[in-house]
């Protein structure tokens, strides 16, 4: 027979694990109807919409370190005194210590690097440098 604290551990997490499959489904519910009741007021506004020209667009996922526009923000004080462009590296590892991240945590600075590539990115100001090496920099135009 298996330990009493195994079987209990294992019947709570069935028990969690129903539970968030409830709230799944009952938010689902909830997206079914919200999507029906835009589909109707589509075709009120245009009789003739093509409901299947609609391609699903997959939802932005948050960073869990940066508010909004606070990724942003930091990149361009870091960008705008400097006098030479800055290494992707650099802005990572002062996000990083700035945050109070582990910099030797490879996992985590992988994410916060990516996060900061796609601001980095999407900003109209910042241009993209490629140093000797192949290193990526960055500076306001």
């Amino acid at each position: 027979m298996a330990e009493p604290h195994v079987v209990s551990a294992l019947r709570d997490k069935h028990a969690e694990i129903q539970g968030r499959i409830r709230e799944a489904e009952c938010e689902l519910a909830r997206l079914r109807d919200d999507l029906s009741a835009v589909a109707r007021a589509l075709i009120v506004f245009d009789p003739d919409f093509d409901l299947r020209t609609v391609r699903p667009k997959r939802p932005a996922r948050r960073g869990k370190w940066f508010g909004p526009g606070e990724c942003a923000r930091f990149c361009y004080d870091i960008l705008r005194p400097a006098t030479a462009p800055v290494t992707t590296r650099e802005i990572v590892e002062r996000a990083m210590v700035a945050k109070g991240l582990d910099p030797a945590d490879s996992r985590t600075r992988e994410c916060v690097q990516k996060t900061i590539l796609g601001t980095l990115n999407k900003l109209g100001e910042v241009e993209r440098l490629t140093l000797d090496g192949g290193a990526a920099a960055w500076e306001v135009r």
